[in-house]
């Protein structure tokens, strides 16, 4: 080393190009840890209002008293009930009195509709079923909600219901699936 002397021009260019590269390579990742994170804090309201929804309904399907519609062979296929297009998944459960509960998409709202039948509701009358009655309670649940599937199984004597719920925001979707154990299966309607 000189004594006294100071850093070359050589040696000065090659210690900013290296200061440059680091710098560029550090942006460049600031900036993709910035964009995920806002993505994935755009995203999560919707993840979590679909996995609150998930979780009612798997609540509400453990309360199970017994599946009314449709028939154990349409849930053993794989069912997807749709609002105006297929039956609803309706069953039974038990809280202060017998309730009948259906469930189905609604792919025009892009939810899932929670129906709470009257007192007067006949699973053999189709006259008790319709949507339009003031006396039910219809409850919107999810946002942009894709898809709704239940997959029915049996192992030895306990009996399951597979439930799969999809919905996409944007350029996400949003899969979620929850088995659920039913307490006594199906009941004639």
């Amino acid at each position: 080393m000189r004594k006294g002397a100071g850093v070359t021009l050589p040696e000065m260019l090659i210690a900013l190009a290296l200061f440059g590269m680091m710098m560029s390579i550090l942006g460049r990742t600031l900036q993709l840890c910035y964009t995920s994170y806002h993505k994935g804090d755009d995203r999560a309201p919707y993840f979590r209002d679909l996995a609150v929804t998930v979780d009612g309904l798997a609540r509400e399907l453990r309360m199970c008293d017994g599946v009314l519609y449709p028939a154990e062979s349409a849930l053993r296929e794989g069912f997807s009930p749709e609002a105006g297009r297929t039956t609803p998944l309706v069953f039974c459960r038990y809280s202060e009195k017998r309730e009948t509960i259906a469930y189905s998409l609604d792919r025009r709202r892009g939810t899932l509709v929670r129906v709470l039948y009257g007192d007067d509701f006949n699973p053999a009358d189709p006259q008790t079923h319709g949507l339009e009655e003031d006396r039910l309670q219809v409850r919107y649940l999810g946002r942009d909600v894709t898809s709704l599937k239940f997959h029915y199984s049996r192992f030895g004597r306990d009996e399951f219901l597979k439930l799969s719920v999809s919905a996409s925001h944007k350029d996400a979707a949003f899969p979620l699936e929850t088995k659920v154990g039913i307490s006594r299966g199906f009941l004639k309607p």
